[in-house]
Protein backbone atom coordinates (compact mmCIF):
# COMPACT_ATOMS: atom_id res chain seq x y z
CA UNK A 1 0.00 0.00 0.00
CA UNK A 2 1.26 3.21 -0.89
CA UNK A 3 1.13 6.46 1.13
CA UNK A 4 -0.66 9.18 0.24
CA UNK A 5 1.03 11.91 2.12
CA UNK A 6 4.05 12.19 4.16
CA UNK A 7 4.67 15.33 6.45
CA UNK A 8 8.22 15.62 8.43
CA UNK A 9 7.45 17.81 11.49
CA UNK A 10 8.57 18.69 15.13
CA UNK A 11 8.91 15.59 17.21
CA UNK A 12 6.78 17.79 20.03
CA UNK A 13 3.90 17.87 17.55
CA UNK A 14 3.67 14.13 16.72
CA UNK A 15 1.40 12.64 19.45
CA UNK A 16 -0.97 15.70 18.55
CA UNK A 17 -1.43 15.28 15.15
CA UNK A 18 -1.36 11.59 14.99
CA UNK A 19 -4.44 11.69 17.68
CA UNK A 20 -6.26 13.83 15.51
CA UNK A 21 -5.63 11.86 12.11
CA UNK A 22 -6.58 8.81 14.40
CA UNK A 23 -9.93 10.66 15.26
CA UNK A 24 -10.67 10.93 11.76
CA UNK A 25 -10.38 7.35 11.16
CA UNK A 26 -6.99 7.50 9.12
CA UNK A 27 -3.89 5.18 9.26
CA UNK A 28 -1.01 6.97 10.59
CA UNK A 29 2.54 5.89 11.43
CA UNK A 30 5.33 7.64 12.92
CA UNK A 31 8.85 7.14 11.84
CA UNK A 32 11.56 8.59 14.20
CA UNK A 33 15.48 9.11 12.58
CA UNK A 34 17.86 7.75 15.21
CA UNK A 35 20.40 10.40 13.95
CA UNK A 36 17.68 13.18 14.64
CA UNK A 37 15.43 12.64 17.31
CA UNK A 38 13.99 15.83 17.08
CA UNK A 39 11.68 15.68 13.98
CA UNK A 40 9.50 12.79 13.20
CA UNK A 41 7.94 11.28 9.81
CA UNK A 42 4.33 11.13 9.40
CA UNK A 43 3.05 8.59 7.15
CA UNK A 44 -0.74 8.87 6.05
CA UNK A 45 -3.10 6.57 4.70
CA UNK A 46 -6.21 7.08 3.27
CA UNK A 47 -8.96 4.25 2.62
CA UNK A 48 -10.36 4.44 -0.68
CA UNK A 49 -13.91 4.75 1.13
CA UNK A 50 -12.82 8.41 2.63
CA UNK A 51 -11.55 9.17 -0.91
CA UNK A 52 -14.53 8.84 -2.35
CA UNK A 53 -16.95 10.70 -0.02
CA UNK A 54 -14.63 13.17 -0.08
CA UNK A 55 -15.02 13.21 -3.64
CA UNK A 56 -18.47 12.84 -3.68
CA UNK A 57 -19.04 16.16 -1.27
CA UNK A 58 -16.32 18.22 -3.23
CA UNK A 59 -17.78 17.22 -7.00
CA UNK A 60 -14.48 16.08 -8.42
CA UNK A 61 -15.20 15.32 -12.00
CA UNK A 62 -14.09 12.19 -13.33
CA UNK A 63 -13.33 10.72 -16.46
CA UNK A 64 -15.24 7.69 -17.24
CA UNK A 65 -13.98 4.17 -18.16
CA UNK A 66 -13.66 3.95 -21.88
CA UNK A 67 -15.18 7.34 -22.88
CA UNK A 68 -13.49 10.97 -23.45
CA UNK A 69 -15.62 12.98 -21.09
CA UNK A 70 -16.33 13.35 -17.43
CA UNK A 71 -19.34 13.64 -14.66
CA UNK A 72 -19.03 14.55 -11.25
CA UNK A 73 -18.11 11.45 -8.77
CA UNK A 74 -20.48 9.34 -6.90
CA UNK A 75 -19.96 6.90 -4.73
CA UNK A 76 -22.68 4.36 -5.90
CA UNK A 77 -21.24 4.39 -9.46
CA UNK A 78 -17.15 4.36 -8.88
CA UNK A 79 -16.58 0.91 -11.05
CA UNK A 80 -17.63 3.57 -13.61
CA UNK A 81 -15.16 5.88 -13.02
CA UNK A 82 -10.93 5.50 -14.31
CA UNK A 83 -8.91 6.37 -10.88
CA UNK A 84 -7.82 9.55 -9.29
Amino acid sequence: MNPDYIFLIKGSWAPVLICELMMLNLKVTEIISPENKDYSILVIYFSDEVLDFVAEINKIDCRLLGKKYTAQFKTYASDLYEKF
